[in-house]
C-alpha cells in the first residue's frame, strides 16, 4: 500500500464477491428492479438484526435522512444540530421538513459530531428561540479514522 493510499479515507469501498454478483444478476433477470421480493426480505433482515420491530428501505442517503427526520416529528420552526462535515444532503433533509440546521464541529479522530460541540450549540439554540424544540442529528457517515501508527480502523467492528 502506497503512502497516498493510506492518506485516504475509504467512503464507499465494496466487497463484490461471486455471491454478491449472483444476487444481483438474479434481480436483474427478474425484471422487477424496484419493490421487489428482496425489499420486505431485507427490510425484516435489518430490523431483526438491530432488534427493531421493523425497517423501511429507501432509495438514497438522502431519502433516508428525510424519513429519518419525519418519523421523529421535527418540523416547522425547529433547529437541529448536525455535521458540517458531510454531504449537502444532511442540512438538506432538515430544510426539507422547514426546520434550520445548526452546525456543530467534528471530532478530529471519527469525523464524526463532537458530542461536546453539539451540547454547547443545543445550549446556545435555547436561550435564542425557548418556543422550539432542539433535535441532535448525529450522523455517522464516516466511521472510520485513521491510527498513530497509520492502519485504518471501523468504528462498528
Amino acid at each position: 500500500m502506497t503512502r497516498a493510499e493510506l492518506d485516504v479515507i475509504p467512503l464507499a469501498r465494496p466487497v463484490i464477491g461471486a455471491r454478491e454478483e449472483e444476487l444481483v444478476l438474479e434481480v436483474l433477470r427478474s425484471g422487477q428492479l424496484s419493490l421487489g421480493p428482496r425489499v420486505p426480505a431485507f427490510e425484516a433482515a435489518f430490523a431483526a438484526r438491530l432488534g427493531a420491530p421493523y425497517a423501511c428501505a429507501v432509495s438514497s442517503g438522502t431519502t433516508g435522512l428525510h424519513v429519518a427526520l419525519r418519523a421523529v416529528g421535527v418540523g416547522e420552526g425547529e433547529e437541529v444540530v448536525t455535521s458540517p462535515f458531510s454531504f449537502v444532503a444532511s442540512a438538506n433533509a432538515i430544510v426539507y421538513q422547514g426546520a434550520t440546521p445548526v452546525f456543530a464541529d467534528i471530532d478530529a479522530r471519527t469525523l464524526n459530531v463532537d458530542p461536546q460541540a453539539a451540547a454547547v450549540a443545543e445550549v446556545q439554540i435555547r436561550p435564542k428561540k425557548t418556543n422550539i424544540s432542539v433535535r441532535v442529528l448525529a450522523l455517522a457517515w464516516v466511521p472510520w479514522w485513521k491510527t498513530s501508527d497509520g492502519k485504518m480502523v471501523c468504528a462498528w467492528k
